[in-house]
C-alpha cells in the first residue's frame, strides 16, 4: 500500500498507509477532516467531565470533613451528598452517551472506507447490498 502524501509538522513525510482517494491517511486527507473534527471536539467534551468529577470529589470530601468536625449538620450533608450522586450518575450517561457516538462514527467509517475498497476493486456495491460478514446497513 502506498505511503501518505502529507508532511508533518516537524517536516517529515507521514509513515502512514494512504487509504483515501486524495492519497493520504486518515490524519490528513480532507475526507476526513469534518470526522477529526468531531472527534477533538468530544475529546475536549470529555476533559471537561473529568473536571466536572474531580470537582464533585473536592466537595463530597469537604461534606464529609464537615459532618466529621461537626460544622456541617448531617441532614444537610446527606441531601448534598444526594444531590451530588446524581450529578456523577448524569456524568456516567453522559460517558455512555458519547461512547455509543463513538462507536456509532468509528463503524460509518469502516463501512465507507470498506465500501470504497469495494467499489475499487470494481463491484459497484459492496457484497451486493451486504456490508462485511453480511450485515445490510
Amino acid at each position: 500500500m502506498a505511503r501518505c502524501g502529507a508532511t508533518k509538522k516537524n517536516g517529515e513525510r507521514c509513515g502512514l498507509d494512504s487509504r483515501y482517494s486524495d492519497g493520504k491517511c486518515w490524519a490528513h486527507s480532507t475526507q476526513t477532516a469534518q470526522r477529526r473534527k468531531e472527534g477533538n471536539a468530544r475529546g475536549g467534551r470529555n476533559r471537561s467531565g473529568m473536571a466536572r468529577l474531580a470537582e464533585i470529589d473536592k466537595v463530597l470530601a469537604e461534606i464529609a470533613s464537615g459532618v466529621l468536625d461537626g460544622s456541617l449538620d448531617r441532614a444537610n450533608a446527606a441531601v448534598a451528598v444526594m444531590a451530588h450522586n446524581a450529578r456523577i450518575r448524569l456524568t456516567g450517561v453522559e460517558l455512555s452517551v458519547k461512547e455509543q457516538e463513538i462507536v456509532q462514527t468509528g463503524l460509518a467509517e469502516l463501512q465507507e472506507r470498506w465500501a470504497e475498497e469495494m467499489r475499487s476493486r470494481g463491484m459497484d456495491t459492496p457484497g451486493h447490498g451486504q456490508g462485511p460478514g453480511g450485515y445490510r446497513g
